[in-house]
């Protein structure tokens, strides 16, 4: 008899929930080295989302939803077509209106007050020599005994002079850095050009710091050479070019058009769309590997623990009777799984084939073990009922009764086909297994058990022939004494 009890728990262990996926700040950490923190921006195109993983707010890796987990998005087109919304949502979020005033006011500073000083350090580093020189002889005895002074009389004049020198490159690069992507930013705004506005705002911010610690290095030297006794009275000649005489005397103005900038754009610019491309391409390439194998073992856990959930579940249905099976065909096939697990952790090569196929195998087993619980359920039950009523046949006709050894036979016969059943079952060899044969050959014996009768109410044939070879020699004996009579009386007649 089918226990609807169990049919009902076996759907309840069939049933699966949707595995919670993997969140996409999980994923992207596993791209992470030592020591490094992640932001991350989402950008919708159409029904996908993809997900920029900035590093020091530069894009790292770009992420997309995949099987559950986030997989990193390799193809050139679409980077391009990722960057340039990503672009567009960043460059949305600017007040532009007021952005744009800042820059003009910060940019005409900047060219008044520090191109002037630009231009003053290049003349004076090209055509120092020759100014000197046009001072007369003394002038040109100072310098050159400036130039070779180092710890001497004039190392303040001297290292002024080499804070110039030192400086004066990445000055220049910097201010016209400044200067070009500020005008590049006014026409690609003008333009609503997203990409080319964003990308020059994060050269403007990078030429921005460094030409603010330029221009204090630069207006130091200055300074130290202007409150120099022997050189002050030459140093206008010295920063003096074509009618025009420059100055590198600090101007509180332009540092702080410059911090203006840093306020206003701050978090906002980016780099060019073909810089963020390259560093993600290369960033990618170099952390996929570290980051695929921690990515299939974070995966696969969840999947796991849902799995070894349902392994006991599923086993703990056949739980209870003399029969549960060992399972051992499952429990090694769920060590397999563990192992793989195990490797994945540091693993630079995919093993998620191998887990999956495995997984899917162990999976259809579990619902064909859930399939044959009903089955076995009733096989044991009809065993035990069996074995109940051969107990209660032994109490009532005697342990002496022939015929019950011939019935304790047959049911070790019916347990020996349910053991045959359940090493099937265990070994996984499905296509053998067949506990409602058990079933019925116990159902069989049990009903021919209830039909036993007490030996006094049988005829045995041996009595049978008894009393007919007893009534054949009654009959005899009887027809005999007949004949005897007839011939007595036949006697006394003729007399």
């Amino acid at each position: 008899m089918k226990n609807p009890f169990w049919l009902i728990v076996i759907g309840l262990v069939l049933l699966t929930s949707a595995a919670s996926a993997m969140t996409v700040k999980e994923a992207a950490n596993f791209y992470l080295k030592t020591g490094e923190t992640a932001d991350i921006d989402a950008i919708d195109l159409g029904a996908v989302t993809y997900h920029i993983v900035k590093i020091n707010n530069n894009p790292t890796v770009v992420l997309t939803a995949d099987d559950g987990g986030y997989m990193p998005v390799k193809d050139d087109a679409k980077l391009n077509e990722v960057l340039g919304e990503y672009a567009k949502k960043a460059y949305n979020a600017i007040d532009w209106k007021k952005s744009m005033a800042i820059l003009a006011a910060s940019k005409n500073i900047t060219k008044e007050v520090i191109g002037d000083c630009v231009q003053g350090t290049s003349t004076f580093l090209i055509n120092i020599p020759r100014r000197v020189i046009r001072l007369g002889n003394t002038n040109l005895r100072l310098f050159y005994l400036i130039e070779r002074s180092q710890n001497n009389t004039y190392k303040l004049e001297y290292d002024a002079i080499a804070k110039l020198n030192g400086s004066a490159a990445s000055f220049n690069t910097s201010y016209k850095g400044f200067i070009e992507n500020a005008e590049i930013i006014e026409s690609a705004v003008a333009s609503s050009d997203s990409p080319k506005a964003m990308g020059s705002l994060g050269i403007l911010l990078q030429s921005t710091d460094t030409l603010k610690k330029d221009y204090t290095t630069v207006t130091s030297a200055y300074a130290s050479l202007a409150a120099s006794i022997d050189f002050s009275s030459i140093l206008k000649y010295t920063f003096y070019d074509q009618g025009t005489a420059h100055t590198c005397a600090f101007n509180g103005n332009a540092t702080t058009a410059l911090t203006n900038i840093e306020t206003e754009f701050k978090g906002k610019g980016l780099n060019t769309m073909e810089s963020m491309k390259s560093r993600i391409t290369t960033e990618t390439a170099t952390r996929e590997t570290a980051a695929l194998g921690k990515t299939e073992h974070a995966l696969r856990s969840e999947s796991f623990t849902k799995l070894e959930n349902k392994i006991t579940n599923t086993t703990g249905l056949y739980a209870g009777t003399e029969y549960t099976p060992s399972f051992s065909d499952l429990n090694k096939k769920k060590a397999s799984l563990e192992a793989i697990l195990e490797k994945m952790k540091n693993s630079t090569t995919s093993q998620a084939s191998e887990y999956d196929a495995l997984e899917k195998t162990v999976k259809n087993n579990l619902e064909k073990y859930a399939q044959y619980v009903t089955e076995f359920k009733d096989a044991a039950e009809s065993i035990d009922a069996t074995k109940k009523n051969l107990t209660a046949a032994v109490k009532r006709y005697g342990e002496a009764d022939d015929r019950l050894k011939t019935l304790d036979d047959e049911l070790n016969g019916v347990k020996k086909l349910m053991s045959t059943n359940i090493l099937a079952l265990e070994g996984g060899d499905f296509n053998n297994v067949n506990f409602a044969n058990v079933s019925k050959a116990s159902t069989e014996l049990k009903e021919k058990i209830a039909g036993m009768k007490a030996k006094e109410s049988e005829i045995d044939p041996v009595i049978i022939g008894a009393v007919v070879v007893l009534l054949l020699g009654l009959g005899g004996t009887v027809f005999y004494f007949r004949k005897m009579k007839e011939k007595k009386t036949e006697g006394l007649g003729d007399k």
